[in-house]
């Protein structure tokens, strides 16, 4: 096995959380409030706060999700594509996802704007993503890419990065 190969996973599903987590696919207007124990973010518009909360409801629910993107090829296209580059771990990509979404909210000041520019910025270098994600989350996107590795019949690495 190629000692990068649990590297390249973590990759892959830094990807997907991007792919998740952009605000043009998931962050709605008029979102109707949830409950939710989510911290909401101090100095948020309630409007803001209130599409906070559905957009990480239909990052974390499947049902909701599935509401969420229905109609919408190109989430549609984005779901599939997680799927099939995670398989079951694409739930925990979901969940970071919903995380990052209220880091991108508070570092944006909720502008989706600038969230999209943040998502792009990701998108073409993924190791910025670092930055924003807790050590936590880094630990979870190693455990991910190591199941996933085991899945396919290969021995995670303890490969530097992701």
């Amino acid at each position: 096995m190629h000692p990068n190969t649990t590297v390249r996973t973590s990759t892959l599903i830094i990807f997907a959380v991007l792919f998740c987590s952009s605000p043009r696919l998931t962050f709605a207007k008029g979102a109707t409030p949830l409950e939710s124990n989510s911290t909401l973010i101090s100095g948020q518009d309630p409007a803001t706060q209130q599409a906070l909360r559905e957009t990480q409801n239909g990052l974390t629910n499947p049902a909701e999700r599935a509401k969420m993107i229905k109609g919408d090829a190109k989430a549609e296209a984005y779901d599939a594509k997680v799927k099939s580059m995670l398989g079951d771990q694409s739930e925990g990509a979901y969940q970071i996802s919903s995380q990052l979404m209220e880091t991108l909210v508070q570092k944006t000041n909720g502008d989706p704007a600038k969230m999209q520019e943040i998502v792009s910025q990701l998108m073409a270098n993924p190791q910025m993503l670092e930055q924003y994600l807790t050590q936590a989350q880094r630990e979870q996107i190693r455990g991910m890419a190591g199941q996933i590795e085991s899945k396919k019949g290969n021995a995670p690495t303890n490969g530097a990065g992701y």
